[in-house]
């Protein structure tokens, strides 16, 4: 979920709307907007997700560069 989304959650929860109305305005869950808030309500700040998987290796310099000596072999060498 982007950050705008969870702020567009946030406004709509602080002007009084129940979690069921800013659930079907925005698009998501009911859970999705609870859990949104409670983040919020900790923290005092709408936050980024940590992001999972395993980390980069390469820049994308580095990814440009291999792309163009696959696609180019004999220019390459």
């Amino acid at each position: 979920m982007s950050v705008e989304t969870k702020e567009r959650i946030i406004k709509l929860l602080q002007e009084g709307k129940s979690s069921r109305n800013v659930a079907k305005v925005v698009g998501c869950s009911q859970s999705a907007v609870s859990k949104t808030w409670t983040k919020y309500t900790s923290n005092g700040k709408v936050v980024k997700g940590k992001r999972t998987g395993r980390p980069r290796k390469t820049s994308k310099c580095q990814d440009r560069k291999l792309k163009a000596i696959c696609l180019n072999p004999i220019e390459n060498l």
